[in-house]
């Protein structure tokens, strides 16, 4: 059995995360998506990636990698030739019978941690460009089989909690994804950028 999670949590009052996480017959569609703030229209970016995925990941068009990098293509020039100026990282997937595949683009980032190991899946990224810049080079990861969990954040959790404190949690059951934010270095009480996380558990057979 596959359990799931998200969190969002916005820096200031204009965040530019989005995320979505869903099952659909059995199959568990994940989209995360961080707005490049320095463009003004982040969140327009991310809001569009988000959506255009959630009207298209039911369908038979995703049967490996190279279907979700043609996805994000296709999403990177409709984004360019909108003329809003926005761009966004995303890490988009799918899980099917324990089965990880999917494609991203830019610094957010997603991890398996098992018992015995770690293993970045978009460790082959490019950061730049962004998707929305017309030239972004989507890099599939999969098809892997999923062991134990699944986590998903935007840069907001990678560049502020350490690899040991996140495996130091994700050692334990049926952890949340409001506990792993938890983790995420605070300044004076407050996030130093938008936190946006999907975590998926597999259940363990122990």
């Amino acid at each position: 059995m596959i359990f799931f999670s998200d969190y969002l949590e916005s820096a200031d009052r204009k965040g530019d995360d989005e995320l979505l996480v869903v099952e659909k017959n059995q199959v568990i569609w994940f989209c995360l998506s961080d707005g490049a703030g320095g463009t003004g229209n982040g969140s327009v970016a991310s809001r569009f990636i988000v959506d255009s995925f959630k009207a298209v990941m039911s369908s038979d068009e995703f049967k490996s990698p190279d279907n979700f990098e043609t996805f994000l293509r296709k999403i990177d020039k409709a984004l360019f030739q909108s003329n809003l100026a926005s761009e966004a990282t995303v890490i988009v997937g799918k899980i099917e019978n324990n089965v990880v595949m999917g494609a991203s683009v830019g610094d957010s980032q997603a991890w398996f941690y098992a018992s015995n190991y770690t293993y970045q899946l978009t460790s082959l990224q490019y950061r730049r460009p962004l998707l929305g810049s017309g030239r972004c080079v989507a890099v599939g990861f999969g098809p892997l089989e999923l062991q134990r969990y699944l986590l998903i954040g935007s840069d907001g959790l990678f560049n502020y909690c350490q690899q040991k404190t996140l495996r130091a949690v994700l050692a334990n059951k049926k952890v949340k994804a409001e506990s792993v934010a938890k983790c995420v270095e605070r300044f004076g009480g407050k996030l130093n950028d938008d936190l946006s996380v999907i975590l998926i558990e597999r259940e363990s057979a122990n």
